[in-house]
């Protein structure tokens, strides 16, 4: 991931998240203090999915929240509280999926009980 100042327009050293990555999204806090970044890749056919929380001010990598598997969509409350995250799991008959949107806490990144919502969800949007 780069970071960019957006006061400067220029560009910053690249924070190092793990291997090359199949796709990246990102949310920040209303605060600018935290980005919250959905990484996922690829190893062997198998998808790796994390939500990495990232200090703004100093680019430090802090560890994985634990939020599920196959990682879609990331918004942040406008309280900055609260990140929700959805994810597919794959179910026990093979390639039916069920879809869950998994509230993390901003305060102490750890993840809280799963809300099914039916399978495959894909954006997020949060309304103050």
């Amino acid at each position: 991931m780069t970071p960019i100042s957006t006061a400067t327009n220029k560009v910053g050293k690249a924070i190092k998240l793990g291997p090359t990555a199949s796709s990246v999204r990102v949310a920040i806090t209303p605060n600018s203090k935290t980005a919250y970044v959905l990484y996922d890749y690829y190893v062997a056919q198998t998808s790796h999915s994390y939500l990495i929380p990232v200090r703004t001010a100093s680019n430090t990598v802090l560890a994985p929240v634990k939020a599920g598997s196959y990682l879609n969509s990331i918004a942040i409350t406008p309280n900055g509280k609260t990140a929700y995250v959805t994810s597919d799991r794959y179910g026990s008959q093979g390639q039916v999926y069920r879809g869950y949107v998994i509230p993390v806490s901003t305060t102490t990144n750890k993840a809280g009980t799963a809300i099914k919502v039916g399978s495959d969800p894909g954006a997020l949007a949060i309304t103050p």
